[in-house]
Formats: C-alpha cells, structure tokens, sequence
C-alpha cells in the first residue's frame, strides 16, 4: 500500500521525493497511525503526520524519525528527530553518518 491511499488528505507527498533521495521507501500501513516511510540500511523510520495539527490523532510536531529493526518496524525507544520543519528532518537525516 502506498500513503496516498491509505492517507489521503494527510499531505505526505511533499516528502516522498526528498526522503526517497536518501534512500526511504513508503512503507505505509493501515494500522498506523499516519504515513511512514523507512530506510532499511540506515535502520530508520520517519513518520509523516498530517499537514493540519488539529487532525493529528497525537499531539506533536508533524515529523518524526525513529530507530527501526533490521524488517523496518520502528523500534519505541525515542525519537532521534521531531519538528514540524521537513527541510530541518532532510537537513539532519543528509548529514548524518550511520544508522544516525
């Protein structure tokens, strides 16, 4: 499955091109809460929440980049990143060595 289908409305494409440059694919679920791509080499997950905060089934900033296990799954341990600023997300991810 794919963001847009599962999240219309969530405005998540404006990330999709940057994110896959480094190496994230979709990797969306039904069960999730919001759109997520992941970076199986690195072992990270970025969720993309949606545009609209008062939409946002949680309260927090609209992306958030986490430690994932080897399949992809994201690993509740911590957020390395959470802002609402997707150039600050791409900034922090492209100069990052390593995992993060």
């Amino acid at each position: 499955m794919t963001h847009s289908r599962l999240f219309p409305g969530f405005g998540a494409g404006e990330a999709v091109a940057p994110l896959a440059a480094l190496g994230f694919t979709d990797a969306s679920y039904g069960n999730d809460m919001c759109p997520r791509f992941v970076n199986l080499s690195r072992r990270l997950v970025v969720w993309v929440d949606h545009v609209n905060p008062a939409e946002r089934e949680c309260e927090g900033p609209r992306f958030t980049v986490q430690e994932s296990d080897e399949e992809g799954n994201p690993r509740f341990n911590g957020a390395y990143v959470c802002t609402d600023s997707l150039p600050e997300v791409i900034q922090r991810l492209s100069h990052a060595v390593g995992p993060f």
